[in-house]
């Protein structure tokens, strides 16, 4: 298994301030779409919720593009363990999510606690639109499809998924913080921020 490195200076920073923890995802890259970018997606979160094909697809990152690989975590820190990681578990998530952009009324028509998990990423645009709450609840999935649309289109998998595609299962050094409610991935001197992660982290009991 690799482990993305993290310089050491950046490491010396962070050790007091975080819970740090390996978390286990998939790396992938497309060489014919977009050869020079790396998007980091879940292998532990999604599996714990519901709709957990929305899920995995929010929980997916890009990454800074210069890599650095080792065979061992460059600092001691919990491992977690990966769940759902083949390729052919994201791309079976990605057509349960087209389905859903392609036909809303499959959401629209779920249920309560589904519908609670999917709303739950959502601004409260609707309220502009309708006092009512099935129209307010309607045009909520309806921005989210269009989100979800993007983040597909970004990643080259909306009109056809792309033929060549590396995917190695991986880990990202996570740190927590928890006073300052604050999620970020550490990617050579980089930290990434993970909204979506510090999100389900806090606010589903189910998964901290």
């Amino acid at each position: 298994m690799l482990y993305v490195s993290v310089e050491q200076g950046l490491l010396n920073k962070i050790r007091r301030n975080y819970i740090l923890l390996w978390f286990p995802g998939a790396l992938f890259n497309i060489s014919e779409c977009k050869p020079n970018d790396w998007f980091f997606t879940d292998c532990c979160i999604h599996k714990f919720l519901q709709n957990k094909e929305v899920a995995r697809l929010l929980l997916t990152l890009k990454l800074p593009r210069k890599l650095h690989f080792t065979g061992s975590p460059v600092i001691n820190a919990p491992i977690l363990k990966h769940y759902r990681c083949r390729l052919i578990d994201f791309y079976k998530d990605i057509d349960t999510v087209i389905d859903y952009i392609r036909n809303p009324s499959l959401l629209e028509t779920s249920s309560e606690q589904m519908k609670t998990s999917f709303l739950q990423f959502m601004p409260p645009a609707g309220v502009f639109i309708s006092s009512r709450e099935r129209i307010v609840e309607r045009w909520k999935v309806r921005i989210q499809l269009s989100l979800l649309k993007e983040i597909l289109t970004t990643i080259c998998m909306y009109e056809s998924k792309p033929k060549l595609i590396k995917w190695i299962e991986s880990y990202l050094l996570m740190g927590i913080n928890v006073k300052k409610k604050e999620v970020v991935f550490f990617v050579g001197n980089k930290k990434v921020k993970a909204p979506a992660h510090k999100r389900y982290i806090f606010e589903y009991k189910e998964i901290f």
